[in-house]
């Protein structure tokens, strides 16, 4: 079995036996485009919307604005090499797309259709609590394609189960 990757939880958890692709596809692609320009804007530096189309420059900007309302007047970390985590049970360092440590929340940037990443999202939340030493830690999903975010708030119990189960599961399926 391959190492097991944050971004994987919310299929493992529907299939014990999933494997990411080892490629990323156009979409995928477009996602990683996506999010490397959002970090520079939240950074102050607009050079990764050059290349972008109109509507993805448009999706871009509503989730950097959605982002700094959720920080306020906190600031927030953008800078990948910061957002690299160890979840506890997964080996494999998963990295957010953005962390407001101060209001204890944690964002990621999703493109195209809106689907269910809660147990991704715990994962990040529980390695963040493990990290501040939290009982508490939010999430927002933002589909920028939809204009639409989606956030849960986890507690540390929560998500050690979400995360416990989805790997116990993927590693010996049989076991329940």
């Amino acid at each position: 079995m391959a190492k097991i990757r944050h971004s994987a939880l919310p299929k493992l958890e529907q299939c014990p036996c999933f494997e990411s692709a080892p490629v990323a596809g156009p979409a995928a692609q477009r996602g990683l485009t996506l999010d490397a320009a959002l970090r520079l804007l939240l950074q102050g530096d607009a050079r990764g919307m050059e290349p972008l189309t109109d509507t993805d420059r448009e999706s871009v900007r509503w989730a950097a604005d959605t982002i700094m309302e959720f920080a306020g007047d906190d600031g927030v970390e953008v800078r990948e090499d910061m957002l690299k985590m160890r979840t506890p049970g997964i080996e494999h360092a998963g990295t957010a797309d953005v962390v407001c440590s101060s209001k204890a929340w944690v964002g990621d940037l999703k493109t195209g259709q809106i689907r269910d990443y809660y147990a991704q999202m715990a994962a990040y939340s529980y390695a963040l609590m493990e990290q501040h030493f939290a009982t508490e830690w939010q999430s927002h999903l933002i589909f920028c394609d939809q204009r639409k975010v989606v956030s849960h708030r986890f507690t540390y119990e929560q998500a050690k189960e979400t995360v416990e189960r989805i790997v116990n599961f993927a590693r010996d399926p049989w076991r329940e």
